[in-house]
């Protein structure tokens, strides 16, 4: 559900050390999943472009609100827009730290749960990929906030991509890439790629599951504050906590593709807050090596009750380095990314705990869908 705090995801993701020991609560590696979905079917055709960018000198929204007008309207079918990361240090930001920023403007024809991709190909999967921080965006002119977003999957990864529902309106996607002035990728060759807008139905790729617990909580302590792990202050950074709030949950699973897992667990009503939430809960799930795909959705019964999550590569905290920020209005929260085979994450769910609240008992369900990415229709 929605919280006052705006996480607007616009920032690279920023490493901290010494955050958490993910060896506690340890539970037997074996563990089977607890749903099989159907394989993936097979890689789509190479992607054809409906608009190639033309603006690249004032398209860059950290410039003057800079947004290129592509004409294009999402009626369901799958789009396509196609542009270059440009380089170069004459085109470096060193204020906002970024190499390219590419905003192109579209129209949503009618209300329309989606898919945002941003993909390469060849040899321009690995230069993007070598990028710091990639990340898709989708910006709703009719709110003036971000709807969406999310990163690239580094290292290694081979695309970004974000879910959303869409209301009928005019949008901003946006690809920003970032990094270090002085990293090779600055000064490297342009990359081509691809942004794509395709159909999702969410409800039947990721339902809810209801069966038996992959996982339960079990590592909340006596005061509920032991698997905290991550503060997020008002201006959305995530920050490591201390000792006896510290431990995230092992749960051990290792996540299969076209497989569903259930982690279940209590927001319990607590009189201390951390940060901007009550009770969080953090657990640590890895991707298999065959998953670079997973999507999530929070459910909780108590409606009364503002739960929100967050996922994080495990140990990486700081200022908008969250994968997936779920914060909005719905009574659940879903929300797809891509992420790294074999690399540990975290899923932390809080409630919301705003001014003058009272924190209240709200267990909750986490299912987690593990996917190997199929590039859009065409």
């Amino acid at each position: 559900m929605k919280s006052v705090l705006l996480v607007a995801i616009l920032g690279q993701v920023i490493g901290c050390d010494g955050c958490g020991d993910n060896n506690h609560n340890m539970v037997d590696a074996n563990i089977p999943p607890v749903d099989s979905r159907p394989d993936a079917p097979a890689d789509a055709a190479p992607i054809s472009c409906n608009y190639d960018e033309q603006q690249d000198a004032t398209n860059d929204f950290d410039v003057s609100n800079g947004i290129e007008q592509t004409g294009l309207h999402y009626t369901g079918s799958t789009l396509s827009i196609c542009g270059l990361v440009n380089t170069g240090s004459a085109h470096y930001n060193v204020t906002y730290g970024t190499i390219d920023v590419d905003n192109y403007g579209i129209t949503v024809d009618q209300d329309s749960d989606v898919l945002i991709t941003l993909t390469g190909s060849g040899s321009n999967v690995a230069l993007m990929a070598a990028i710091s921080s990639v990340e898709i965006i989708a910006y709703s002119d009719q709110t003036s906030a971000n709807v969406a977003s999310s990163f690239w999957a580094t290292p290694g990864g081979d695309h970004a991509i974000v879910s959303a529902h869409l209301t009928a309106g005019t949008y901003e996607l946006a690809m920003q890439a970032s990094d270090n002035a002085n990293s090779a990728s600055v000064t490297g060759p342009a990359i081509p790629y691809a942004l794509t807008i395709s159909a999702d139905n969410p409800s039947m790729r990721c339902s809810t599951f209801t069966g038996s617990a992959s996982y339960a909580e079990m590592g909340d302590g006596p005061g509920n504050h032991a698997n905290d792990t991550v503060e997020i202050n008002m201006a959305g950074d995530a920050i490591a906590l201390g000792a006896g709030s510290n431990t995230p949950e092992n749960t051990q699973l290792i996540l299969a593709p076209s497989t569903d897992y259930l982690i279940t667990g209590d927001s319990a009503a607590v009189s201390v807050v951390t940060g901007t939430y009550f009770d969080m809960d953090t657990y640590v799930v890895t991707p298999g090596p065959n998953t670079d795909q997973i999507s999530v959705r929070l459910d909780w019964d108590n409606q009364s009750a503002n739960l929100d999550y967050y996922m994080f590569k495990a140990g990486d905290l700081g200022d908008n380095a969250a994968f997936i920020t779920a914060s909005t209005f719905n009574p659940e929260e879903f929300g797809t990314t891509a992420v790294t085979p074999n690399m540990p994450y975290w899923i932390s769910v809080g409630e919301f705990a705003p001014m003058n609240s009272t924190s209240m008992d709200a267990p909750y369900s986490i299912t987690v869908c593990a996917e190997t990415f199929v590039p859009p229709p065409n």
